[in-house]
């Protein structure tokens, strides 16, 4: 585990070494992957939505249960003084997806219904890395626009499966769904599809497919659910699990993030690929 304090340098040197950190990590891990004595690792960022720093058993929860979680954090790297650049879900996608400051091409503020999205001009993660071998794919929430040009197919990702939007309905509403053009509607890359069960389950098991098709060659998967957003929605045998909890919902809807993750490591253990991914 490693801790990183600057309570005693200025401003500026904060600054400084925040940038000087963020560039040896990008040629540090580029690096690593262009060498050719060495197998590309696969590449998995997982980015939940509205979850609490404490919310999880490896930071200290209590309440709730992620057991899946906390395995990958047991054996990882914890960065627990890390900060954001923007805590709002579109332009922290931007910021992710980019690797730069939001404010660097106007997209700082959480816009509402009818922003303007992402400009088309800015070049996401999985177009650097499919010019070096990478099969690429996004799953889950997008919420960077609803213009053909800012699609996720558009933007790098050879597959996608999930939502335009900032949020939808854990399960499957026709009427709503099935309307032309729908911007809550579920997308497998530009078709509108239904899906049975529990949004989360689906998200983590559509996932598993891709790993297991793409075991053979190096990928990169952008998996962000839109758990544990609003609406507050649980599956109904997760919540039988927490009769009597004060925080019922969201302890099972947080299980449920919790085993789509499990689904997706078990999945690359299963093709013998764990030891060769990065997440």
């Amino acid at each position: 585990m490693f801790k990183h304090r600057f309570n005693t340098v200025s401003k500026t040197s904060k600054r400084s070494c925040y940038v000087l950190i963020k560039i040896l990590m990008v040629f540090g891990i580029l690096s690593f992957i262009q060498k050719k004595s060495i197998e590309q690792p696969n590449v998995i960022i997982v980015l939940v939505d509205d979850a609490g720093y404490a919310d999880f058993g490896f930071m200290g929860a209590k309440d709730l249960s992620t057991p899946n979680l906390d395995a990958l954090a047991m054996q990882s790297v914890r960065f627990t003084d890390a900060h954001v650049t923007s805590s709002v879900c579109s332009p922290s996608r931007a910021g992710i997806l980019t690797g730069k400051y939001q404010q660097r091409f106007g997209y700082e503020c959480n816009e509402g219904d009818g922003y303007t999205g992402i400009d088309t001009l800015q070049q996401l993660i999985p177009t650097y890395l499919k010019k070096v071998g990478y099969t690429t794919a996004a799953f889950g929430k997008w919420h960077l626009g609803y213009q053909q040009a800012q699609h996720p197919l558009r933007m790098g990702f050879d597959y996608y499966y999930g939502f335009l939007s900032g949020g939808r309905s854990y399960f499957y509403k026709p009427t709503k769904d099935d309307a032309p053009h729908a911007k809550t509607a579920l997308l497998e890359n530009f078709t509108q599809v239904s899906f049975n069960g529990y949004l989360t389950d689906v998200l983590g098991t559509k996932a598993a497919s891709f790993i297991h098709a793409n075991k053979n060659k190096p990928f990169f998967m952008y998996w962000a659910p839109n758990a544990v957003h609003t609406p507050m929605e649980a599956d109904s045998t997760d919540l039988k699990k927490f009769e009597g909890h004060k925080r019922k919902t969201l302890a099972a809807m947080t299980l449920a993030l919790d085993r789509a993750v499990g689904t997706i490591v078990n999945q690359l253990k299963k093709d013998n690929i764990f030891d060769n991914t990065i997440i």
